[in-house]
């Protein structure tokens, strides 16, 4: 926007060709009537939020129908209100901190996290990250919606290499069973 003399700060003024100023004043007398627009101001910060600068990964999921998978880990207490009341699909919950992989036992207070989840959304919530056994998948979707097995299953693959099917056939339905 220029000042009242015209020009952009100091120093430059509208430097365009002559047949385009009265697109750009009129562009100018529309932004200066809804900038004050309150409906406006929420569409213009949304799109600086999600599209300024390059598209983002949620535009291209959304324009494919996919929806991404928001993640809230142990640590995300003070957004998990926030990530939840944005979630699409469903929320993975980070079961405990650390790499991934298969846990003895998962200490995380788990339950509370999945109340606050609750209380933001109803898309649906599974935990994972560490659930290696029938027991931990059955505790787990005693508290959410469902639980997230990964490092055990690639164990099994690793362990079996191409007669692997069956033993994951075997281990998932031992898992499906015990929910």
């Amino acid at each position: 926007m220029t000042n009242p003399k015209g020009r952009f700060g100091m120093y430059g003024g509208q430097y365009i060709p002559e047949t385009l100023m009265n697109a750009v004043i009129e562009l100018e007398e529309a932004y200066e009537h809804y900038k004050k627009d309150p409906d406006f101001q929420a569409e213009l910060a949304k799109l600086f939020n999600e599209y300024a600068g390059r598209p983002s990964r949620l535009y291209f999921a959304e324009k494919m129908t996919v929806d991404l998978i928001s993640l809230i880990a142990p640590t995300s207490a003070g957004r998990i209100a926030m990530i939840a009341s944005e979630a699409k699909g469903f929320i993975y919950l980070v079961s405990s901190l650390g790499v991934t992989g298969t846990r003895s036992e998962i200490t995380t207070d788990l339950g509370a996290i999945v109340k606050v989840i609750r209380e933001n959304t109803s898309v649906p919530c599974a935990i994972g990250f560490g659930i290696s056994n029938p027991e931990q998948a059955k505790k787990m979707a005693d508290i959410a919606d469902g639980a997230i097995v990964g490092s055990a299953i690639i164990k099994i693959i690793a362990e079996y290499g191409k007669e692997s099917p069956a033993y994951v056939g075997e281990f998932t339905h031992q898992m499906k069973s015990a929910l």
